[in-house]
């Protein structure tokens, strides 16, 4: 039933140890415009350390160029977690529906590396339950595509799902730029996304801030919002909240 010109479900890297720790330098992981449902680095049960600094010197990538709804970096569950130091750089080019970073169910992720991701449907960020922490560079931009279902598919910067889910950047430089009335820069439901900083643009008909149920809630330190026209700066839905500074 999978699309034979495309190379599906295939993964760079699985880890599944919760005893050894890995730490990875001076590596490429590229999926090309034929992969779909496809993950760079995946770690269902361990911890994975990509680029540290004693690797100064040395180039450290994970690529996504022009696939179709691929992962460059998944942590699923309590037991696994995923840094990224400061001389690694994640980049999804083109493409349509590419999630950047992604965890679940208690995950943990820290990325003080960049972040570059473009193309329609491109979500940069996504935690389900789970807890990113950013001290990177996030470069994040997309608008619209409709799927082989018919369904119109935004853009999302940073997306927190599910009570408990924790997106945080304090120090990071944040750069989000979306369009389309279905894409959206910031969505909490029923998570909590705190930045410090940064820009977050919005245009033909896309939303800024997007905050939804009881526990949803977006901080903002000193971070620049730009609306353009027909969007929205923001929009609360069953008790979303927002608490916005500077």
């Amino acid at each position: 039933g999978g699309d034979v010109s495309k190379v599906e479900n295939a993964t760079g890297l699985v880890v599944d140890s919760s005893t050894t720790p890995l730490r990875m330098n001076n590596y490429n992981i590229f999926l090309g415009s034929a992969a779909q449902n496809s993950t760079g680095i995946l770690v269902q049960n361990g911890n994975v350390t990509l680029g540290y600094s004693a690797a100064a010197g040395t180039t450290q990538t994970i690529t996504s160029n022009g696939g179709i709804e691929n992962n460059l970096l998944i942590a699923l569950g309590t037991g696994s977690s995923i840094t990224t130091e400061a001389n690694t750089t994640l980049t999804l080019s083109g493409g349509l529906g590419q999630v950047g970073i992604f965890s679940n169910g208690g995950a943990v992720i820290t990325n003080n590396g960049t972040l570059n991701a473009s193309g329609d449907g491109t979500i940069g960020i996504m935690t389900d339950g789970g807890t990113i922490t950013n001290t990177g560079d996030l470069n994040i931009n997309g608008g619209v595509y409709t799927d082989s279902a018919n369904n119109k598919i935004g853009a999302v910067g940073v997306a927190a799902l599910n009570n408990g889910a924790s997106f945080v950047s304090n120090s990071g430089n944040i750069q989000i730029n979306v369009s389309g009335q279905e894409s959206t820069g910031l969505f909490a439901d029923s998570g909590t996304i705190t930045i410090t900083g940064g820009n977050i643009q919005a245009s033909d008909s896309g939303f800024n801030l997007y905050s939804r149920g009881s526990t949803g809630v977006i901080n903002l330190n000193g971070t620049t919002l730009t609306t353009g026209q027909k969007s929205l700066l923001f929009y609360s839905e069953n008790g979303g909240t927002f608490n916005l500074n500077g």
